[in-house]
């Protein structure tokens, strides 16, 4: 964020213990992160207190979303010169029951979205750019021999069509080889763009083609 955004004032943070530990390494104020909890009724929701140093609301996974969250959040939106960070937005997360539904980051911010009637100003994570520009600052990549692994179309794989690199569909995440072939079939360019080069049923299934 720094780099990027040139930020350095305090951020509202909807979001885990993660975030808490990158935010602090790159000495960054922030605020929000934990549990809170709606006490009382309406009347007493709207004369919670704001912190008038906050800049930026920054929306990462948080298993400890509520409706009080996502009111600050929207009501420090309403100024238009703070800062909407979004990690992912990742819809659900992968679990092992077909029958669970988790949601992830993506579902926590689209009601932050709706309420503030805001559009994030960056979202870091694929299948956007932000990423793959602080890799290959950092590394000096070279995308048609960079190999992209991941187990969701709409989000690695799109993400390596979208800016040339190889891609690899893993089949043990969120999407399926019925995913694949029902992008083959459509006329949709964005469902084409979501066709790995390569899909494989599970990472450690890889070793045997990296000489590990």
């Amino acid at each position: 964020m720094k780099d990027i955004l040139k930020f350095n004032g305090k951020i509202y943070l909807v979001g885990s213990m993660g975030l808490v530990q990158e935010l602090d390494k790159a000495n960054l104020q922030h605020t929000g992160y934990g549990p809170d909890v709606v006490h009382g009724t309406l009347q007493d929701w709207v004369k919670v207190k704001l912190d008038p140093e906050v800049t930026c609301v920054l929306v990462g996974y948080d298993e400890h979303i509520s409706y009080m969250k996502m009111m600050k959040a929207a009501s420090y939106l309403q100024n238009k010169n703070c800062k909407f960070i979004v990690t992912n937005e990742d819809s659900i997360l992968p679990v092992d029951r077909k029958d669970i539904v988790m949601p992830g980051t993506g579902s926590c911010a689209a009601g932050i979205k709706e309420a503030s009637g805001r559009v994030p100003d960056l979202i870091i994570g694929k299948p956007h750019s932000t990423l793959l520009d602080c890799v290959k600052e950092k590394y000096h990549i070279v995308p048609k021999r960079t190999l992209m692994v991941g187990d969701r179309l709409n989000t690695d794989i799109l993400f390596a069509n979208n800016y040339g690199l190889q891609s690899l569909l893993v089949l043990t995440g969120v999407s399926s080889l019925e995913d694949v072939e029902s992008c083959m079939k459509s006329n949709s360019i964005e469902h084409q763009k979501q066709i790995p080069n390569f899909y494989i049923e599970s990472v450690k299934d890889l070793a045997q083609f990296m000489n590990l």
